[in-house]
């Protein structure tokens, strides 16, 4: 459900700045209904795409303009793909991640468990041994 709206929410604002050329990030937010920080994390995606530019105004106001990605009119469905792939991108790392830090946590837990006792050092040639019978 949460996807969808996100979805939702990137096609309307592409749709808007592809229609007007430009447009303050501020009244895109007011438009979608987003607050101004939530908006600019999802413009960053864009950005990296080159779907959507960020300028600057001289006053600090944040302008957002076309991406070199979008030459003429974009579809919903390029931009719905874009975002589709971005999110499963976000989503692979995020998997990534999550494992990596289940693994240190893996190691953390053996070491405090050996440092108090619990479980004797084993010293890394037998752990490779017995790795290899198993194999």
């Amino acid at each position: 459900m949460r996807r969808s709206k996100i979805s939702t929410g990137l096609n309307s604002l592409v749709n808007i700045v592809n229609r007007k050329g430009e447009l303050k990030l501020s009244d895109a937010a007011k438009i979608l209904d987003i607050d101004e920080d939530s908006l600019e994390g999802l413009v960053k995606i864009l950005v990296n795409h080159g779907i959507l530019e960020i300028h600057y105004s001289i006053v600090g106001d944040k302008i957002l303009r076309k991406g070199e990605k979008i030459k003429g009119p974009i579809s919903r469905e390029q931009i719905k793909k874009k975002v589709e792939e971005t999110l499963t991108k976000e989503k692979i790392e995020e998997r990534e991640e999550t494992k990596r830090v289940e693994r240190l946590l893996g190691v953390m837990k053996r070491r405090i468990a050996e440092k108090k006792g619990i479980i004797p050092k084993v010293e890394r040639r037998s752990l490779e041994e017995k790795l290899r019978r198993i194999e």
